[in-house]
């Protein structure tokens, strides 16, 4: 059109028509002003701006224009989100606030300045999370003024179980939250070194012990008592065996636990008698022997006695298997015994019915005058064929010695 009006200018037309084609050349232009200022688009956009929503239409595509249209401004610390926000569309922006909140960093705390979400809080204020830290909210979380976020810092501790150890890195807790972290389980008697309730520290070795019951029946002894009783039938210092001792039998349960597989200690569920046991009754002479035995006396018998002899003071045995009270002789002939053995002080003759050669005896009258001493049965005479004869005969060096001693009353210790 506009082509067209400048064509009839070009024809020289009358100055009223010229001034008609001028104004037309005007109107058309103006049109086309509008229609072109009309083509940019009014667009809508909403500001979120901590709690409070803004909708504002504007042509203006810088978001801090359009804070500045909608007389917002941001303060020190605040961030605006412009991730919404599309140029010429509707969209929308979102402002965070900053504000203060307190940060409980392995028991240290510290106000620092937040915004958004702890996530970005925490990179802001260049606070770094290793992989096993514990954070009391999550990352995501929105600082809100005023809130309280605590951090515990993971630390090393080692857990030992079934032959193996395992290294953890973990945060604050208890000996029970570091089993279930290493995927340790517990027998119903397993236990661990510290307990389960035992707070966890820096370096701490923590043991878990297997721990198995195993109950198990033993047949044992029962040892059985002396029991000892005064008799006069003995002189003082002197014992005998009346009654032997017999061991008993009981029936014992134990119960024996076992740690990792070794024995640690053994414990007694129940006893039972199955044998009582005998015990052994000791006699113990009591009867005066100063009034008729005189110390220092020196036995007769050349042989001497064995080691294992214990005798008083008097000269008498107080170990033997018994003791038998008789009579004795004397004599003094011969060279060799009936058994073989050479005549000497301290070869006696016997019935060896009565004691078979080779006993060990130890005679001492009991009148006090005469020790014989220790003393063998090696011999026999014809005293054995007469039922008033003398129990044993007892050999001396000479006749006047024989002479001398008669016969008299003795008491006969069989040693064996």
């Amino acid at each position: 059109m506009i082509q067209k009006i400048k064509q009839i200018i070009a024809e020289k037309p009358s100055r009223k028509t010229r001034l008609a084609a001028v104004i037309a050349i005007v109107l058309v232009s103006s049109l086309a002003f509008m229609i072109v200022v009309s083509a940019i688009s009014v667009n809508k956009v909403t500001i979120h701006d901590a709690s409070n929503t803004i909708k504002i239409s504007t042509r203006k595509s810088d978001p801090a224009e359009i804070l500045k249209q909608a007389d917002i401004s941001l303060g020190k610390g605040d961030l605006l989100d412009t991730s919404a926000f599309i140029k010429g569309k509707t969209s929308q922006l979102t402002i965070y606030r900053a504000c203060g909140i307190k940060i409980v960093d392995s028991g240290i705390t510290e106000v620092i300045s937040a915004c958004k979400n702890v996530g970005y809080t925490l990179e802001k204020n260049a606070i770094k999370l290793a992989p096993d830290d514990h954070i009391s909210v999550s990352l995501d979380t929105p600082v809100v003024k005023g809130m309280s976020v605590t951090i515990e810092r993971a630390f090393g501790i080692t857990v030992s179980a079934d032959s193996k150890t395992f290294n953890l890195q973990i945060t604050p807790g208890t000996v029970a939250d570091a089993l279930k972290k290493a995927a340790i389980e517990l027998g119903k008697v397993d236990e661990t070194v510290p307990s389960l309730k035992a707070e966890l520290s820096k370096g701490m070795k923590i043991k878990v012990l297997r721990v198995k019951y195993s109950k198990r029946v033993a047949t044992e002894k029962v040892k059985y008592d002396r029991i000892t009783e005064l008799t006069k039938a003995l002189y003082k210092g002197q014992s005998r065996i009346s009654r032997a001792g017999v061991n008993g039998k009981k029936e014992v349960v134990y119960m024996d636990r076992f740690v990792n597989g070794k024995l640690d200690k053994t414990t007694v569920v129940s006893e039972k008698i199955a044998k009582k046991p005998v015990n052994m009754l000791l006699l113990i002479g009591c009867k005066p022997t100063k009034a008729v035995f005189k110390s220092g006396l020196s036995p007769i018998s050349d042989l001497k006695p064995p080691s294992s002899l214990k005798l008083n003071a008097y000269g008498i045995p107080l170990n033997y298997k018994k003791v038998i009270k008789g009579s004795a002789t004397a004599y003094s002939a011969g060279k060799y015994t009936a058994s073989g053995m050479r005549t000497m002080p301290g070869h006696i003759a016997v019935d060896p019915r009565q004691f078979p050669y080779g006993t060990k005896l130890y005679v001492v009258t009991t009148d006090g005058k005469y020790i014989y001493g220790y003393c063998i049965a090696a011999d026999s005479g014809a005293f054995v064929n007469y039922a008033n004869g003398p129990t044993i005969d007892m050999y001396f060096s000479t006749y006047n010695e024989c002479c001398r001693f008669g016969e008299r009353a003795v008491n006969i210790y069989v040693l064996n």
